[in-house]
C-alpha cells in the first residue's frame, strides 16, 4: 500500500515533527531554561546521567560545552527525558500549558516518538489517519505562549511542501529484525487500539509471561496489532530485546477485489523455520551451518543458545494454521529470557498468557469507514450521518476486516446494504475466509454443541441444556465450550438471578449463518438435535400449561427460565412415581430435574422432602440449605426448612428461617400456624399464641376452612401444653383455665359445619377432656372431672381411629375414674366395677392389663393383708407396715398406689393400708399395691 499519497504524508509529518517541533523544543530548552538559569558553567549538571550515558554509547557525547551542538544531537525521547528532570517540567510551562499532567505529557512524548520511527522509516506505512493523530498530539501538547508559533504554522498548512526526506534521521537501530512493512490488510491503515498495544507491551515488559498469545475471531486485526507492537517496541527509548524476529503463517488474504488470495505461507516446514530464524539472529553462524550441512538439532540448539543469552522477542502469526508439531514444540519450548508473542484464533492451549482481543471500538470502527471511504474517494459514504455509518459498523460487530472488505464490495458496485450483511450468508466468502479454518481446527464434540445452539435459536443455552440436547457428557461440554469461546465462536452471558449467577452461551450473530450452513450438510445429526429439542419443548409447554391451570405457578416455584420449566416437570414426574411408591424412578426424575435446572431452588426443595421422607436427614438438610442459599429471597424454601429444623428438634434455628419467612411474605397463612407451633414446642406459649391470632385473622379474598382448621389445632394444642406448665409450677387456677380454654378452642374447630371431620381433633378433644378429668379429681371436683373423663372415655370406632388412641384414652378415664372413687370411697362398689369392666373390655395394650387386675382385686379385697404404717422415711422413699400379729413389711413409695400429694407423705404414721404381700427367697418381707382406707 505504499504509493504516491503515502509518500506525501510522510513529508508532511517530517516537516511538522522533525523541522519544526523538535528545533523549537530544542531552542526553547536552551535559551528559556538552561542559559538563563544554569548559564554555560553548570548546564551540562543539570543533564540526566542516563541521557549522557546513552550519548556517550552512541559515541555523540562531546567534551566540549557547546550547548547547542550537545541539544543537537539528542533524540526525541533524550529531550523527554529532560523536560521530566527535577524542576524542568514546572519551567517548562510557556512551552506546553499549566494544564498538562506529567504522566499525560510523558504517554504523548512516547506516542509521538512513534510517529518519529514510522516517519523515518522508509518503507512504513504512514497513513493520512496516522497523520491526523500526530497533529492532534501536537496540538495538544502545544498549549503555551513560545509554542503558539508551530500551531500557526500547523493551521497555515505550511506544511505542505516539496522537499526530500534526508534517509537517515533516526540513528541507526540495535535491534536487529525482520518485520515486514506495515502494510495492514486492504485500505485504511491501522485506527486504533493503542490501550491494547500498552496492555500488551506491559505484558512483554514484566518478563511475567514466556508466552503470550493474542487470541481472538479472524478479522478482528490480531497480526495487525501484533505488528503494530513489535513496531512500537522498536521505537522505545531502551528496547529491551536485541532482535525480534517476525514469522506468518497465513496462507490466504482476503481482497474485497480478487476475494480470497492465496499468499505464501512464511512457515514451510521446521528445518526451513529454523534457518530462517538463525539467519535473522546471526547471519554468519547461519552461513557456516549451511555450508557445513549442519542438521535440525545443531540449528535449534544455536538458537536456544542464543535465546538463553540474548532476551529475543519470537513473534508467530497465524499460529492455528501450523500443524507440524516439531515447530509447536519449538515454540513452546523457547528458553528465558526470551519470549514469543502468538496471534492465533485458538492459542497453544496451554504455558501460555492470553490476551482475548476486546472488539473494535465503535468510534475507532467509525472513523476506519470514514478513511476507507476518503481513500476510495466515496464522498458519498463520508456524507453519510453518524447513526448510519455507527448501523453499518455494527451489523459487523466492528470488526475492521469486514468494514474493510464490505466497503471495498460497495466501492465494486455492490449495493451497501447488502455488502455490510454478506458475512450472514453461511456459503458467502467472507463468511468462509474468516470462520472456516478455525471451524476445522474444532473437535467433533464443540461442532456438535455449536449445531445444538443454532437448533435452540437465538436465545443464550446453558450448558445443561447443551448436555441433553447433544447426549454428551458435561464434562465434554464444559471442555467443548472452553474451546468454542476460545475459538470466539460463541461468548458467555453470566447474569444474577434469584441471588445467584447464572451462565448462558450465546453464539456470535456472525457466526450463526457459517454455522447453519455447516448444518444443513449433517442430515443425520440434525435429526437427532431436533428429537431431542421437540422433546425438550414439550416438557417446557406442559410447564406453561400449568401455569394457565393453576394460577401463579411458575412464579411461586421461582420457574424463571426454560431450563426451570423443564426440571419443573420432571419434578411432577418423579412426584407421580412417588404415589405408587417407585422410589427409583423418582430418584432417577430428580436427578435429571437438578441436571437440567442446577439453579432451580424448587427442585432441591422438593428432593430434600423425598430425601427425608427415606431417613437421609444430613442429604435432605443439604438440598435444604443448597435451596436458601441459591434464592435466599424465596419465602418457600425457609419456609420448607424452617419444618425440617423443627421436625428434627432443632427449635432456635427453625424459628430463624421461619421468621425469615415473616419478613419476606408476612401474608403467607401457613407460616404462622408453623411458627406459632415452633414457639409452643419452644416453650414461648404466649407469642405462640399470638402468631395462631394472626393466622386465623388474615383476610383473604376466599375463607379457607382447611387453614382455620388447622389453625384451631394447634392453637388448642399450644394451650394444652400452656396449662401443662402451669401444672408443672404447682398453678392449678390457672392451669385450669387454660386447660378450658385448650378444650374450647378444639371444640369450636370440631363443632364447624364447614370443617371436614378430622380425626386428629376427635383426639386431641379426647386427651383434653382426659386432662380435665384428671386435674379436677385432684382438685376435688368429682362431679365435674367425673363428666369430663366419661366425655373422653366416648371412643372412636378402630376404622377411624385405625392406632386406636381413642380407646387408650378410654382405658385411662376408666381406671382413674374407678382408683379415684375407690381410694376416696365415691359411689358404690358395683359402679367402680362396671368402670374396671368397661377398661377391661376395651383394653388393647398389654400395659394396662396388670393394672387393670391389680385395681380389680384391690376393690373385690382379693389377697389384700391390712396394717399400719409404723414410720415413713421421707428422704430415703421407704416404710415399714405393721399388722395385727406383729408382722412387718418393708414398702417404697412408689408401690403406693392410692393418689396422694407431697405433704401427705409427712403424715403416714398411724394409716391404715391395704396391700399385697411378697416374700423373698432369705425370708424378708415387702409390701406393694398400698391403697390407703381413710
Amino acid at each position: 500500500m505504499y504509493d504516491n499519497n503515502t509518500k506525501k504524508i510522510r513529508k508532511y509529518g517530517y516537516d511538522i515533527l522533525i523541522n519544526n517541533f523538535e528545533p523549537m523544543i530544542r531552542d526553547f530548552l536552551i535559551n528559556k531554561i538552561f542559559l538563563p538559569i544554569y548559564g554555560l558553567k553548570n548546564w551540562r549538571d543539570n543533564i540526566p546521567n542516563g541521557v549522557i550515558e546513552v550519548m556517550k554509547e552512541e559515541a555523540k557525547e562531546n567534551s566540549d560545552d557547546n550547548i547547542e551542538v550537545f541539544f543537537d544531537e539528542l533524540y526525541l525521547w533524550c529531550l523527554k527525558e529532560i523536560i521530566i528532570q527535577r524542576n524542568i517540567y514546572t519551567l517548562s510551562e510557556d512551552f506546553f500549558g499549566k494544564d498538562l499532567e506529567k504522566e499525560k505529557f510523558i504517554s504523548i512524548m512516547d506516542e509521538i516518538n512513534e510517529h518519529r520511527r514510522k516517519i523515518a522509516h522508509a518503507k512504513s506505512n504512514y497513513t493520512k489517519y496516522d497523520f491526523e493523530i500526530l497533529l492532534e498530539l501536537i496540538t495538544i501538547l502545544c498549549k503555551g505562549k513560545e509554542s503558539t508559533k508551530l500551531i500557526e504554522y500547523i493551521q497555515r498548512g505550511s506544511y505542505k511542501c516539496d522537499f526530500e526526506i534526508p534517509n537517515f534521521i533516526n540513528g541507526i537501530n540495535k535491534c536487529t529484525n525482520n518485520l515486514p512493512v506495515e502494510d495492514y490488510d486492504l485500505d485504511g491503515g491501522f485506527v486504533g487500539r493503542r490501550n491494547e498495544i500498552q496492555k500488551i507491551k506491559k505484558l512483554l515488559y514484566t518478563s511475567q509471561d514466556r508466552i503470550i498469545s493474542i487470541t481472538g475471531a479472524g478479522g478482528l486485526g490480531k497480526t495487525a496489532l501484533a505488528l503494530k507492537t513489535a513496531y512500537s517496541i522498536l521505537s522505545e527509548n531502551i528496547n529491551p530485546y536485541s532482535s525480534i524476529v517476525w514469522f506468518s503463517a497465513k496462507e490466504n488474504q482476503l481482497t474485497s477485489d480478487n476475494g480470497i488470495v492465496t499468499i505464501e505461507s512464511g512457515i514451510s516446514d521446521y528445518f526451513t523455520i529454523l534457518q530462517d530464524i538463525l539467519k535473522v539472529l546471526d547471519n554468519g553462524k547461519f552461513l557456516l551451518f549451511k555450508e557445513n550441512f549442519f542438521n535440525e538439532i545443531q540449528y535449534r540448539d544455536a538458537i536456544y543458545k542464543i535465546f538463553e543469552t540474548n532476551r529475543i522477542l519470537l513473534i508467530i502469526d497465524n499460529l492455528e494454521t501450523i500443524s507440524e508439531e516439531e515447530i509447536i514444540d519449538f515454540i513452546k519450548d523457547v528458553p528465558r529470557p526470551s519470549q514469543v508473542l502468538i496471534t492465533s484464533r485458538k492459542g497453544l492451549g496451554e504455558i501460555e498468557r492470553r490476551y482475548p482481543l476486546p472488539d473494535f471500538l465503535l468510534s475507532d470502527a467509525v472513523t476506519l469507514f470514514r478513511i476507507i471511504s476518503k481513500e476510495r474517494n466515496r464522498q458519498d459514504l463520508q456524507k453519510l450521518q453518524q447513526k448510519t455509518i455507527e448501523k453499518y459498523v455494527k451489523s459487523v460487530s466492528s470488526y475492521p476486516l469486514l468494514i474493510k472488505w464490505s466497503i471495498g464490495k460497495v466501492c465494486i458496485g455492490m449495493d451497501i446494504n447488502k455488502a455490510f450483511n454478506e458475512i450472514y450468508k453461511g456459503d458467502s466468502e467472507i463468511s468462509q475466509f474468516v470462520f472456516n479454518d478455525i471451524f476445522n481446527l474444532l473437535h467433533k464434540s464443540s461442532k456438535k454443541c455449536l449445531y445444538s445452539m443454532v437448533i435452540f435459536g437465538n436465545k443464550g443455552i446453558s450448558r445443561h441444556l447443551i448436555h441433553h440436547l447433544t447426549s454428551l457428557s458435561l464434562e465434554t461440554v464444559d471442555d467443548s465450550l472452553k474451546e468454542l469461546i476460545i475459538t470466539s465462536f460463541i461468548y458467555q452471558d453470566v447474569k444474577e438471578e434469584k441471588g445467584t449467577t447464572n451462565t448462558h452461551y450465546q453464539m456470535l450473530l456472525l457466526t450463526r449463518g457459517f454455522i447453519q450452513n455447516k448444518l444443513d450438510s449433517e442430515k443425520v445429526l440434525r435429526l437427532e438435535i431436533e428429537t431431542k429439542y421437540k422433546e425438550l419443548s414439550f416438557q417446557i409447554e406442559n410447564a406453561e400449561k400449568s401455569q394457565s391451570e393453576f394460577h401463579h405457578t411458575l412464579s411461586m416455584f421461582g420457574i424463571e427460565t426454560e431450563e426451570d420449566k423443564i426440571a419443573f416437570n420432571h419434578i411432577k414426574i418423579a412426584k407421580n412415581y412417588l404415589k405408587v411408591r417407585d422410589d427409583k424412578q423418582a430418584t432417577i426424575s430428580f436427578e435429571s430435574a437438578l441436571s437440567i435446572s442446577p439453579n432451580f431452588s424448587y427442585a432441591y426443595v422438593e428432593y430434600a422432602r423425598f430425601e427425608y421422607t427415606r431417613g437421609h436427614r444430613e442429604k435432605a438438610e443439604k438440598y435444604y440449605l443448597k435451596a436458601c442459599h441459591l434464592d435466599d429471597n424465596n419465602y418457600r424454601n425457609h419456609f420448607a426448612y424452617g419444618v425440617f429444623l423443627r421436625k428434627e428438634n432443632r427449635i432456635d434455628d427453625a424459628i430463624k428461617h421461619l421468621k425469615k419467612v415473616e419478613l419476606l411474605n408476612p401474608e403467607f397463612p401457613s407460616l404462622y400456624n408453623e411458627l406459632g407451633r415452633t414457639l409452643s414446642f419452644k416453650g414461648e406459649y404466649e407469642e405462640a399464641n399470638k402468631k395462631f391470632e394472626i393466622s386465623l385473622n388474615l383476610e383473604s379474598q376466599y375463607v379457607n376452612y382447611k387453614h382455620i382448621n388447622i389453625s384451631l389445632y394447634y392453637q388448642s394444642d399450644n394451650y394444652k401444653r400452656w396449662a401443662e406448665k402451669f401444672f408443672d409450677a404447682r398453678d392449678i387456677p390457672n392451669g385450669k383455665r387454660i386447660l378450658l380454654k385448650s378444650l374450647e378452642t378444639i371444640k369450636k374447630a370440631n363443632a364447624n359445619p364447614n370443617i371436614s371431620y378430622d380425626i386428629k381433633n376427635q383426639i386431641l378433644e379426647k386427651k383434653i377432656q382426659k386432662e380435665a378429668g384428671d386435674i379436677l379429681l385432684k382438685t376435688h371436683n368429682f362431679e365435674i372431672g367425673k363428666k369430663y373423663l366419661l366425655e373422653a372415655s366416648k371412643y372412636i370406632p378402630i376404622e377411624q381411629d385405625r392406632k386406636g388412641e381413642t380407646k387408650r384414652i378410654a382405658v385411662y378415664c376408666f381406671l382413674t375414674l374407678a382408683r379415684y372413687m375407690h381410694t376416696k370411697s365415691k359411689g358404690k362398689k358395683e359402679e367402680i366395677l362396671e368402670y374396671i369392666q368397661e377398661a377391661e373390655s376395651l383394653n388393647i395394650d398389654e400395659k394396662f392389663k396388670y393394672e387393670i387386675n391389680s385395681l380389680k382385686r384391690t376393690v373385690l379385697e382379693e389377697d389384700l393383708k391390712k396394717g399400719i404404717v409404723e414410720f415413713f422415711n421421707i428422704e430415703k422413699g421407704f416404710g415399714v407396715i405393721i399388722c395385727d400379729r406383729g408382722n412387718k413389711y418393708t414398702f417404697l413409695r412408689k408401690h403406693i398406689k392410692s393418689f396422694y400429694e407431697e405433704k401427705d407423705l409427712y403424715m403416714l404414721e398411724e394409716k391404715k393400708v391395704n396391700f399385697k404381700e411378697s416374700l423373698q427367697p432369705d425370708g424378708k418381707k415387702f409390701a406393694y399395691s398400698i391403697t390407703f382406707l381413710n
